[in-house]
């Protein structure tokens, strides 16, 4: 299951933060219009995004992570910056992780500094996990407000409201080709998450499309279903593919005839298969997927858009030369 996962119980600590409204652009004529709810200026570092906040009044960088149900700070961090921890409410004492579990906490950030908007009295879960250079990470209680574009390559992920759209395609941008398509799951408050389907040797799999990961990877369970086993490829160690855990998890590269997501294919290509636990989600596209690509996630239509920027379906530790986009 993905990191971040919370226990059972109420998600009221995890409400949605709420942000000013900025600006309105209608598509395609009046009918269908986004509005800007907040723009994050991201910078990209070693294959993470990170959004520069003021946490009262320290500046602090978190990572952008899709994959956390809601936004944390570390334990360290709160220390640091004498925030006083409480209790979270009954049956959130823990998250679950690909790879394991910490305990949990909470602390209320008194002015949160964010996209050149501060906001009051924000809570934060604080977890028992090191984050190395990063105060923390913002999660899905910002990213679900509405519906987000992802645009890596110009170092910004915006949230919008949208309004008459219906099934119009979202995918405004300029690009060579197309924007393919896909279907994604029901958000509910339990499983936030941004998931659909894809296609791995012609094995139809589920995806979690995750900010927070660094390199995408597969489960073992998929890789086995698709035809490839770990004798075929030598063991490895994977490197930090779930970060809240300092631990390596093991992992081997496996490599595959073909991946196929939308309209994008890339064939003969190298993915991590690792050997945790990820409950239903056979495959988790990472960060170098989002860097290759344009992305709208569209949870007003239950759709997501994307373009390749590059050519590739990956850029950084999963990509392989000899398999761009076809």
């Amino acid at each position: 299951m993905s990191r971040g996962m919370p226990g059972h119980g109420a998600l009221g600590l995890c409400a949605a933060v709420a942000l000013l409204l900025r600006a309105s652009t209608a598509l395609g004529g009046d009918a269908c219009k986004l509005e800007l709810v907040v723009n994050l200026p991201v910078m990209i570092d070693d294959q993470r995004a990170l959004v520069p906040v003021g946490i009262n009044g320290s500046d602090e960088r978190l990572l952008l992570d899709s994959g956390s149900f809601c936004s944390m700070l570390s334990a360290g961090a709160a220390a640091r910056l004498r925030l006083p921890s409480f209790a979270p409410p009954s049956g959130m004492d823990y998250a679950r992780f690909i790879g394991g579990s910490a305990s949990l906490s909470a602390a209320t950030v008194e002015r949160l500094r964010i996209a050149k908007v501060t906001v009051p009295d924000v809570q934060f879960f604080v977890i028992d996990q090191d984050f190395g250079d990063l105060a923390g990470l913002l999660g899905q209680n910002l990213l679900r407000l509405g519906d987000v574009e992802y645009d890596l390559a110009a170092r910004e992920v915006s949230v919008f409201k949208t309004e008459g759209c219906g099934t119009s395609g979202l995918a405004y941008w300029p690009s060579a080709k197309p924007a393919s398509a896909i279907g994604i799951e029901a958000i509910t408050p339990r499983w936030p998450f941004t998931t659909g389907t894809a296609s791995l040797n012609g094995v139809r799999v589920r995806v979690m499309f995750d900010t927070g990961a660094s390199s995408s990877y597969v489960s073992r369970q998929a890789a086995k279903r698709a035809g490839v086993r770990h004798r075929d490829e030598p063991m490895t160690q994977a490197s930090q593919f779930v970060r809240m855990r300092r631990a390596r998890i093991d992992a081997w590269s496996g490599t595959f005839a073909s991946f196929r997501i939308g309209d994008e294919e890339a064939r003969d290509l190298q993915l991590p298969v690792i050997e945790a636990d990820m409950g239903q989600l056979d495959i988790v596209l990472g960060m170098d997927f989002f860097l290759a690509h344009h992305v709208f996630v569209a949870r007003s239509q239950r759709q997501l858009y994307f373009t390749s920027n590059t050519g590739q379906m990956f850029v950084g530790p999963a990509a392989t030369p000899e398999a761009p986009v076809r």
